[in-house]
């Protein structure tokens, strides 16, 4: 894999979803553990929950989630 093919993964997966169900990116919940993948689909203009597992201290990002949450159950509440 090339260093551009590796680099653009991650957009294409942030992408994927909204194009493949044809939907709006603020239809769009996304969900990840990593701040990192949450700035990035916050960027692209998708709501975003970080799934805070292990009570980490955020990353110092301009871009924060819109949620927290710290397992999946709290994701209904």
């Amino acid at each position: 894999m090339t260093k551009s093919n590796s680099t653009s993964r991650p957009w294409l997966v942030i992408t994927y979803a909204a194009n493949k169900l044809e939907v709006e990116r603020d239809e769009v919940l996304f969900l990840s553990s990593n701040p990192w993948d949450i700035a990035g689909a916050k960027n692209y203009g998708f709501s975003t929950v970080w799934v805070n597992r292990h009570h980490q201290v955020p990353d110092h990002l301009e871009l924060t989630p819109n949620r927290v949450i710290h397992d999946l159950t709290n994701l209904v509440k």
